[in-house]
């Protein structure tokens, strides 16, 4: 009421000026947002259920953006793994539309030591590859990705110890699902010959190595999934 009180001197006094067209110009506007006022309180009083409290967008841009949001505020709150997957969970539980889920994977190193945590949440296979032993170890999701549950459960992290010349790969699974023109997937085998072959890179070459194997088997099909990857190398 206090508003529309205001605005009744505001237009008088303008009136008074000369400002008679900026005058009907607002007081149409004020008309259109009474017809939202109206609206509003019209589906809180008078229509049963009230307003319909619309969730989190399925957009995949805006998800990732809003778990990105979410991991940065958890880890810095929590640096442990599970406590900081416990608050991203229960933040995207409440947010995500019925059947949505988030896969994601964090990895804590140090570059004074050797040993890494992994925790993934439905987010796999990831690969560590062994450049003492020329072989690739897979490590599969601790628990189920986010927004399934409302708790989040989850098998320890699992604990691993690099050695020189070590990766540990994270990529997504556009990589190694891309279809050719026969539709033959671009696969595992074919992802870990390439890094395998492009060991002696750095990180930032050896995923340009992959991306361009992988587009070169597609022979012009279409991406049809994101191709991300992130690649941590002990020196």
């Amino acid at each position: 009421m206090a508003g529309f009180v205001g605005k009744f001197y505001i237009f008088s006094e303008a009136l008074h000026q000369g400002y008679t067209g900026l005058v009907v110009i607002a007081v149409l506007n004020s008309v259109v947002a009474t017809y939202y006022y109206f609206y509003v309180l019209v589906a809180m009083y008078m229509q049963e259920g009230g307003l319909e409290v619309q969730r989190l967008s399925s957009r995949p841009a805006l998800v990732a953006a809003i778990c990105h949001a979410y991991a940065r505020s958890s880890f810095s709150m929590d640096h442990d793994l599970m406590g900081a997957f416990e608050h991203i969970n229960q933040a995207l539980s409440a947010d995500l539309q019925t059947g949505r889920f988030v896969t994601f994977v964090a990895a804590v190193c140090r570059p004074d030591s050797s040993e890494l945590q992994i925790l993934s949440a439905g987010h796999g296979p990831l690969f560590i590859y062994s450049r003492s032993e020329d072989r690739f170890i897979d490590v599969q999701p601790q628990a189920v990705p986010f927004g399934i549950l409302p708790f989040f459960r989850s098998d320890p992290p699992a604990q691993l110890r690099l050695g020189s010349g070590d990766l540990v790969i994270l990529p997504t699974d556009g990589f190694f699902e891309w279809e050719n023109d026969q539709g033959e997937q671009f696969g595992v085998e074919r992802m870990e010959e390439v890094i395998r072959a492009s060991r002696q890179l750095a990180p930032p070459e050896i995923i340009a190595q992959l991306y361009g194997a992988v587009t070169k088997f597609s022979n012009g099909t279409k991406q049809q999934d994101d191709l991300t990857a992130v690649i941590i190398k002990r020196l």
